[in-house]
């Protein structure tokens, strides 16, 4: 359930980003370049990745990390979770900048922006009820960036407690 929540998120994360305004012109979601089509001068490529995603890491953008761990609870039918975002910038590729990065945090932490966005319950819902085929979207509550968990993490993280519930109920 955890792996399919990561990447139902992953996809929210990602749709949010591609609509910013704010990164057009800036950057460009990594799926949009090809050999045929590369990004003209001054672009920055950047690509979101669950963190249980196979493949090798990319070594030439940055890239905002999603983790979703389960918050204990004795309830079956409705599920806390949350969700870890951290942004990993390679410091050796032309064109990533701690402003480029910056940017990046900014838009990961937007993408969970009510006042942003109008259908983001909805969105969000979608984007679960896609992956977890027996459950639905309870709601979500942004706690903001934290320092990194021990042992887990040496990035702050952006924290948003995500509830799931089985269909039906």
């Amino acid at each position: 359930m955890l792996t399919d929540l990561q990447f139902a998120v992953r996809d929210f994360v990602r749709e949010k980003m591609i609509a910013d305004d704010d990164l057009t012109g800036s950057f460009k979601e990594s799926s949009e370049v090809t050999d045929d089509a590369p990004l003209p001068d001054g672009y920055t490529i950047y690509e979101v990745r669950s963190a249980t995603q196979e493949g090798s890491l990319p070594e030439d953008r940055t890239v905002i990390y999603i983790k979703v761990r389960e918050a204990p609870s004795p309830i079956t039918d409705l599920k806390d979770c949350i969700v870890e975002m951290y942004v990993g910038s390679p410091v050796d590729v032309e064109g990533v900048t701690p402003t480029s990065h910056g940017m990046l945090e900014q838009a990961a932490e937007k993408a969970w922006d009510e006042s942003e966005h109008e259908t983001i319950i909805a969105d969000l819902t979608g984007h679960i009820e896609n992956h977890l085929a027996a459950w639905t979207g309870a709601g979500f509550f942004a706690e903001g960036w934290q320092e990194g968990r021990e042992g887990t993490s040496v990035f702050p993280v952006f924290a948003v407690k995500v509830g799931v519930k089985k269909r039906g109920l």
